[in-house]
């Protein structure tokens, strides 16, 4: 019996398609993995379609800080805006799809986000461009852009990431009722988290013509509405506004102060997300810090590492043991696996904002020596 979808050939003749299963999982794992369209990025996004970055198939999820792999997550993608995606297949004739695959998702978000090292994003979409055999950096630009900031791209993953800013999606060749109201459910009630379901359809005409049709599935109006709202884009006095209104004014005047330090120092605020201060020297961006309306200073000392001023372990340590001297700092054991945290509340007295200003200080001071510029930025 005909599905109802034909293709014209070029003789006129009019071919019948039939929705044929999937032979096995792998298939349509494989196919996300070679063909990222599929996910119909334009469907989730009208305005703004999004596009995926292939971070890793089979992405290894532990349950500890350090420990083994206890799950691995069928793929894990980014997008344009660095929203980290996790797609989960299952065939539609598996009894699981209809229960188990939540809780199985449900598993990935939460560990991934709380244990998976600052460096697992980029290290892993380093290590699939490999195996690939694509040139990372075309593959990158394809996706974000020419003139996308690498280091801040990945900055702003590892922050959505660790912040629940993330999106999951269902899979399947045909998402049950069942899955469909409880994605749906769970759409609705999650505010920073975005959950979809996919169906990825096959019809196979007579002599193996195949066509392959995306929809997307769980969306209510309110969810919508909400979740593609444009991304915000702060000035100073907004970003401010914000801080001061989630966290208090203490916290508002260590951003007045980051500021001000800024322009005296002769740093470049990056407005493409939350504020970035960039240094530019010997020909590389620097990044002293992030500031997010999570009330946190973020140091990016995961990164760094990557800059010759930082290169050595010694002097990567040098710059986390004096962040450490600063009130409530989380520093990782290792500051090239991880991202420095400082609650902006956390500088309450003179006296501490004076220590975080001499920490930037010392910052600056240290890449301008590196770079034999002492005493004056670059353009």
């Amino acid at each position: 019996m005909s599905s109802g979808l034909f293709v014209v050939e070029a003789e006129g003749m009019l071919v019948p398609m039939n929705e044929t299963d999937y032979m096995a999982e792998d298939q349509l794992q494989s196919l996300l993995a070679d063909y990222h369209d599929l996910l119909a990025g334009d469907q989730i996004n009208a305005s703004a379609p999004r596009r995926w970055l292939l971070v890793q198939r089979e992405a290894g999820v532990p349950d500890e800080h350090g420990g083994a792999d206890q799950w691995s997550l069928d793929h894990l993608f980014l997008d344009q805006d660095a929203i980290p995606t996790f797609v989960e297949v299952k065939r539609s004739t598996d009894t699981r799809i209809r229960r188990e695959v939540v809780g199985q998702m449900l598993d990935y978000a939460a560990n991934g986000v709380e244990f998976w090292p600052a460096d697992t994003l980029a290290s892993r979409f380093a290590q699939t461009c490999e195996q690939r055999r694509l040139d990372r950096a075309a593959a990158f630009a394809g996706v974000v852009g020419e003139e996308a900031d690498e280091d801040a791209f990945w900055a702003t993953a590892n922050a959505n990431l660790k912040a629940g800013r993330i999106r999951l999606l269902f899979v399947a060749d045909r998402i049950p009722p069942r899955l469909r109201r409880i994605i749906e459910f769970l759409n609705a009630q999650m505010d920073r988290a975005e959950i979809l379901g996919v169906e990825v359809r096959q019809y196979v005409g007579p002599t193996a013509q195949k066509v392959l049709v995306s929809r997307v599935v769980g969306q209510t109006a309110q969810a919508e509405q909400r979740k593609t709202a444009p991304t915000e884009r702060f000035t100073e006095e907004t970003f401010r506004s914000a801080v001061e209104q989630r966290h208090g004014p203490e916290a508002a005047d260590v951003v007045t102060q980051v500021f001000e330090w800024g322009r005296r120092q002769h740093l470049r605020v990056d407005w493409s997300g939350s504020p970035a201060l960039r240094l530019r020297c010997g020909g590389h961006e620097y990044t002293p810090l992030f500031m997010r309306t999570d009330g946190l200073l973020h140091f990016g000392t995961w990164y760094l590492q990557r800059r010759p001023a930082f290169a050595s372990p010694e002097l990567l340590g040098a710059f986390a043991e004096r962040l450490r001297g600063l009130p409530e700092a989380v520093v990782p054991e290792d500051p090239a696996a991880d991202t420095v945290r400082v609650p902006m509340a956390a500088l309450r007295t003179p006296d501490d904002r004076a220590r975080l200003l001499a920490v930037l200080d010392w910052f600056v001071a240290h890449v301008r020596e590196f770079h034999g510029e002492a005493g004056h930025a670059e353009a």
